[in-house]
């Protein structure tokens, strides 16, 4: 078993969420269920993410499973590619900050697409 999340899935995971996240609020109108479901998936997203990217040894157990040397190496290669995660340069780490900002895009990017299909009630 492997974790479901590094930098080459998350956006997908985050567009795919968005989009159930839509088709819920269609079905179940809330007053505030978009707004508790989004943030709920963005911080398990960040700590899963962020945790491994940083080492911390509460997500150790994420990386553990893969088989990579450590939640960076995963994160960066996704046990596909062979990109040098032990040196990484200040460039590199804004990059991947950058990427970890945009979580959010991801999501509403999401959001939009199910809202296109489904509609969207503020009930």
């Amino acid at each position: 078993m492997i974790p479901f999340d590094s930098f080459l899935i998350d956006v997908f995971w985050l567009i795919g969420l968005g989009f159930v996240v839509a088709w819920l609020n269609a079905a179940f109108p809330g007053r505030h269920l978009v707004e508790i479901l989004s943030g709920v998936i963005l911080a398990l997203f960040w700590f899963s993410s962020v945790g491994m990217y940083c080492e911390w040894s509460a997500a150790a157990w994420m990386w553990q499973m893969t088989g990579a040397e450590s939640g960076r190496d995963w994160m960066i290669n996704s046990g596909i590619f062979n990109f040098d995660w032990r040196n990484l340069t200040v460039g590199s780490h804004v990059l991947f900050g950058t990427l970890f900002a945009a979580y959010p895009l991801w999501l509403y990017t999401g959001l939009r697409i199910g809202y296109s299909i489904f509609g969207r009630r503020k009930d």
